[in-house]
């Protein structure tokens, strides 16, 4: 059985990083309607309690699961997935998607036996980063803090002065070594592609957006019998297959119309509102 628009993906991260997440999962399943969360007034996630982090991010899937009887829930963030997603799956009662730094590709395609790591503190420190890391040990790896870079592109600031400078300090070393794959492992950096391989331009960069997308839909069409003709769920319209929802901060004008322009690049059916919660 297909899936169609009565089939609801929710969505959530921090902020705008996951919608590189979206524009993947959107691109394999268009038929599909998708709630994107941005929850800016708890950004960045990155150095976030755990406690705190694990309290919010069940609150947002259980509002996704109340308000729009969502069928699967993506967690489009790193640090969240590295730590709350096995709590969350123990408490939510639909299929849960994380995201996790692409490690594995870089290390089958490593031709220098050497990675890196690009990742806010909280992902680094985590547990499950820390035991995917395990498996693929033979590979030298370099992590590296990317504690600021979130905070920029919040803010719509992705050309500006002060995170080109955060991207040299944090980055230029590696033209230095012989890393030959950098992953991206935070869903905000793939915005930063241009830049970053612009100051790398001999490195190869990797992020799991396509392989999120693609467990996602496997996720789906695996249970596509059970959740067609549900009763009760809500209704999208032809017109607005995908909802995004802002949660308020004092700089939520500028970062609402900074979202749309990086959903409408992609798609020109959105509706876009700002809650408080």
């Amino acid at each position: 059985m297909s899936l169609d628009s009565s089939t609801v993906i929710g969505i959530f991260d921090s902020g705008v990083g996951g919608v590189t997440i979206w524009n993947e999962i959107h691109k394999l399943l268009p038929e599909v309607s998708t709630v994107y969360l941005a929850d800016h007034k708890y950004a960045p996630y990155g150095r976030m309690s755990k406690k705190i982090l694990l309290d919010r991010c069940l609150y947002l899937c259980r509002y996704l699961l109340e308000q729009y009887q969502v069928d699967i829930i993506v967690i489009a963030c790193n640090t969240a997935t590295t730590n709350t997603i096995a709590t969350l799956r123990k408490h939510i009662g639909i299929p849960i998607i994380g995201v996790e730094p692409a490690i594995k590709p870089a290390f089958l395609r490593t031709k220098t036996n050497h990675i890196a790591v690009l990742a806010t503190y909280n992902t680094l420190k985590g547990d499950l980063f820390l035991n995917t890391a395990k498996k693929f040990s033979t590979v030298e790896r370099t992590d590296i803090d990317g504690t600021g870079i979130v905070d920029c592109i919040e803010k719509g600031n992705i050309n500006s002065i002060e995170l080109q400078k955060i991207l040299q300090e944090r980055l230029s070393f590696l033209a230095l070594t012989n890393v030959d794959h950098l992953v991206l492992g935070c869903t905000h950096y793939p915005l930063l592609k241009d830049q970053i391989q612009l100051l790398l331009p001999d490195i190869r960069l990797i992020d799991s957006a396509l392989a999120v997308a693609r467990r996602t839909a496997f996720i789906l069409k695996s249970i596509s019998n059970s959740i067609s003709g549900e009763s009760g769920k809500y209704v999208f319209q032809d017109k607005e297959p995908t909802r995004i929802f802002i949660t308020n901060k004092a700089y939520s004008i500028s970062v609402l119309q900074f979202t749309i322009a990086l959903f409408s690049r992609l798609e020109t059916n959105i509706k876009v509102d700002v809650i408080s919660f």
